[in-house]
């Protein structure tokens, strides 16, 4: 059988997807593409993007993310109603809206989500939004080596939504720079360059295009905490005993790979995000920040936190992503959990 596969986000595809496990976004992010395409190999399948054979040579086609009818494949796709359409959401509905829109999904024999309220184990199956390579380092663990406090590493960015949790990201690096500069430092992507906040948020895409074709644009000192891009999160994660670990919005379900990068890494999470989150993670792995009324109140907890409760969180995090409720959430379990579906 020839499986196609289509990324909404083109740079993944021309059979990237299937050959380079890295992304600009995160450590080895695409290693679940690459250890699927693999596995259809070795169960005698072929799989390759759309864009490199005819379309007529796919037996079944498998989207990751909504399209659009501004595709020029899915408009052929639908037209021809050949071959076997299948779509798995990746982005949550506050960035990617046309995922969720179910006029959108009668074009697909089968849709994979991390939704549940969707999951009706007939046309939509649950699958994590997000998979991950499972490299657990028991040095990464060792507390004495956790030289540093506290980090945030994550893409500036700005949304104006109601479940946005951008914002809320920006408060928390402000709180810092203002009150323990000392022990806070910021990585990621873009915090060298102005956006504008709420209403005015749509004009960042032109700015993102701007500062694209101009990447000799002068770099801004807008966050003093900011340290620049990293190579490897783990390798900068590890060094740190807390993370500022908040997902793009609250939405339940919506785990992404951010704080299995924390995980890792031997770094406890200050997690923000899906509020089900314990219903797929053990509690003791993270601190829920939505226990604290305050960033006060959450840096005095983690402050004075003993090196016995520290070493506690390290176990219960090692214990996680050595044992068995870590399946869904890496390459194997994504693959396992996609293919039982797609080669019916």
């Amino acid at each position: 059988m020839v499986i196609g596969f289509y990324n909404f986000y083109s740079l993944y595809n021309k059979n990237r997807m299937f050959n380079d496990i890295s992304s600009p976004i995160g450590d080895d992010l695409l290693y679940s593409m690459v250890y699927l395409g693999k596995y259809l190999k070795e169960a005698g399948h072929k799989a390759a993007t759309i864009d490199m054979e005819p379309l007529e040579k796919f037996d079944k086609i498998v989207f990751l993310d909504y399209p659009t009818k501004f595709n020029s494949y899915f408009r052929k796709l639908i037209q021809k109603r050949h071959p076997e359409l299948y779509l798995i959401i990746f982005e949550c509905g506050m960035l990617r809206p046309a995922n969720f829109n179910k006029k959108n999904h009668k074009y697909f024999k089968k849709v994979f989500t991390w939704k549940t309220d969707m999951v009706d184990n007939k046309k939509y199956f649950h699958l994590m939004s997000f998979s991950n390579k499972l490299a657990v380092d028991s040095s990464s663990f060792d507390l004495s080596l956790k030289s540093k406090f506290c980090s945030v590493i994550a893409g500036h960015k700005y949304w104006n939504h109601p479940l946005e949790l951008y914002s809320e990201r920006v408060k928390a690096i402000r709180w810092f720079e203002k009150n323990h500069p000392g022990e806070f430092d910021l990585f990621g992507l873009d915090w060298d360059k102005f956006y504008f906040p709420g209403l005015l948020f749509p004009l960042n895409f032109g700015l993102k295009f701007l500062y694209q074709k101009m990447p000799f644009f002068p770099k801004l000192k807008l966050f003093p905490s900011y340290k620049g891009p990293v190579k490897t999160k783990k390798e900068v994660l590890k060094q740190y005993k807390f993370s500022i670990c908040y997902e793009n919005a609250v939405i339940p379900g919506y785990i992404t790979e951010k704080i299995f990068d924390c995980f890792f890494s031997g770094c406890i999470p200050v997690y923000l995000g899906a509020p089900d989150v314990q219903d797929y993670i053990p509690s003791g792995c993270f601190i829920d920040k939505r226990n604290f009324k305050s960033y006060d109140e959450l840096y005095d907890y983690l402050k004075k936190m003993s090196t016995s409760e520290h070493q506690n969180y390290l176990n219960t995090i090692h214990d996680f992503v050595t044992g068995p409720k870590i399946f869904p959430f890496i390459a194997e379990g994504f693959t396992q959990n996609l293919c039982g579906e797609l080669l019916k």
